[in-house]
């Protein structure tokens, strides 16, 4: 028996919806990643010129075969340097893009309370109710009602 179209058409569309929705998504992470990983290559070399370098001063070894840093990070990456550096802004900004009453110009209007005055209401509040409750439990009993011990 053969697939029906329904089952076809359903696949159709999934792989729209991957690539209008998905790839883009994965791709600008990937591209954040490998900004990420550019800068580690960049901050770890230091544009100092490796351990190599160190080593054969340590040594006393004038002719060094270390090869020289990339102050650039990894050449293979240069390609994708201007969607990385997209990317790392829109990474940048989603992490300040956070609620904040520091940025905003109206203070917002509502009614704060005293957290001691607080306290008293609720304490009332709940000594209001086990007067109530012991009181109905006085007229239950009265009545022959109540729990009897």
């Amino acid at each position: 028996m053969g697939k029906s179209i329904r089952s076809k058409q359903k696949r159709k569309w999934r792989r729209i919806k991957r690539d209008k929705i998905y790839k883009p998504l994965a791709e600008e992470r990937l591209m954040a990643a490998l900004s990420t990983l550019n800068t580690a290559v960049i901050v770890q070399n230091g544009g100092s010129g490796s351990i190599g370098k160190l080593k054969d001063l340590l040594s006393g070894r004038k002719n060094s075969n270390a090869k020289t840093s990339n102050p650039d990070g990894l050449k293979a990456l240069h390609k994708f340097n201007d969607r990385m550096k997209k990317a790392t802004e829109r990474k940048e900004t989603s992490k300040k893009d956070h609620f904040s009453f520091l940025n905003k110009e109206e203070i917002p209007e509502w009614q704060t309370t005293n957290a001691k005055l607080e306290a008293k209401l609720l304490a009332s509040k709940i000594n209001k109710k086990k007067k109530k409750m012991s009181n109905q439990m006085e007229v239950e009993q009265s009545r022959g009602r109540g729990r009897r011990r």
